[in-house]
């Protein structure tokens, strides 16, 4: 189901806030939220690039709040912790004599429903688990009219909990695509006999030069020793990136020039 931006919809007033004058001008400028909830322990594939990625996709749509995860910090590991720390989550310790036992599902689903009540303007939520148990607390948020967003792996336990989401995220939606490949530097087309001209071109300018040479000018006196001259034929594509591949002929340097610094050749000493 393609995924649809609510994050400018006015959201109903709680009855509490009805009513006449600056209560109700305040509640017409609220905006839906999205809370944000992550049984820590389950979601061990919510490294640091695809949390980043979630926060995001998440915060494209509008404001977020509360940003909340439980879990056994003990076996979450420190870097696991500074991460959700850092990322602006609420941890809650969770711990039980029988190896969690669904305890850690159990608060997350009380937080949410806590969380629901104290903000009447979360209008949406997010929990990454993918665990079974958390079905019925979509089915009540469906219910509710709060739109569910559910980030969990594919498999088979994570298809009752899919069925009820309005949107189902995996990990590999939060993947960070990879770097586009680096482009090639630029292929010299000059033959040998070209590149010689030039080198003799340019110890010819430099030896004539009194001073440093503005770029532009030693463009010019290129392009009237050479027919045709053209620093694009030699690979680079600028002047000044074909200059420094010949060092032993020409330093670059930076001059003052109508009040700006700009690029100019020097014969090297």
């Amino acid at each position: 189901m393609p995924d649809t931006d609510h994050s400018n919809e006015d959201v109903p007033c709680p009855a509490a806030s009805q009513g006449s004058g600056s209560n109700t001008r305040m509640c017409l400028t609220r905006r839906i939220r999205t809370g944000i909830y992550i049984d820590a322990e389950n979601a061990t594939w919510l490294n640091e690039a695809r949390l980043a990625t979630l926060l995001n996709r998440v915060r494209s749509r509008g404001p977020t709040g509360p940003l909340r995860a439980v879990g056994n910090v003990l076996r979450l590991g420190e870097k696991s912790v500074r991460r959700l720390d850092e990322a602006g989550f609420d941890i809650t310790q969770v711990t039980s004599p029988q190896k969690r036992k669904n305890g850690a599902d159990i608060e997350l689903t009380i937080q949410v429903l806590e969380d629901l009540k104290h903000h009447p303007w979360m209008r949406r939520v997010v929990i990454a688990s993918g665990d079974t148990d958390f079905a019925p607390l979509f089915r009540h948020l469906a219910k509710q009219g709060i739109e569910a967003i559910c980030v969990s792996p594919q498999g088979p336990l994570s298809e009752a909990v899919r069925s009820r989401c309005k949107h189902h995220w995996t990990p590999s939606d939060l993947t960070p695509a990879p770097p586009p490949p680096a482009t090639p530097p630029p292929q010299c087309e000059a033959s040998e006999a070209e590149q010689s001209e030039l080198r003799a071109a340019l110890q010819s300018i430099l030896a004539a030069a009194e001073g440093d040479l503005h770029l532009s000018h030693v463009g010019l006196a290129l392009r009237s020793k050479i027919l045709g001259f053209d620093h694009k034929r030699f690979g680079p594509n600028q002047l000044w990136k074909l200059l420094r591949l010949h060092p032993d002929l020409v330093r670059l340097v930076e001059i003052e020039r109508n009040g700006q610094k700009v690029k100019a050749a020097r014969r090297p000493t």
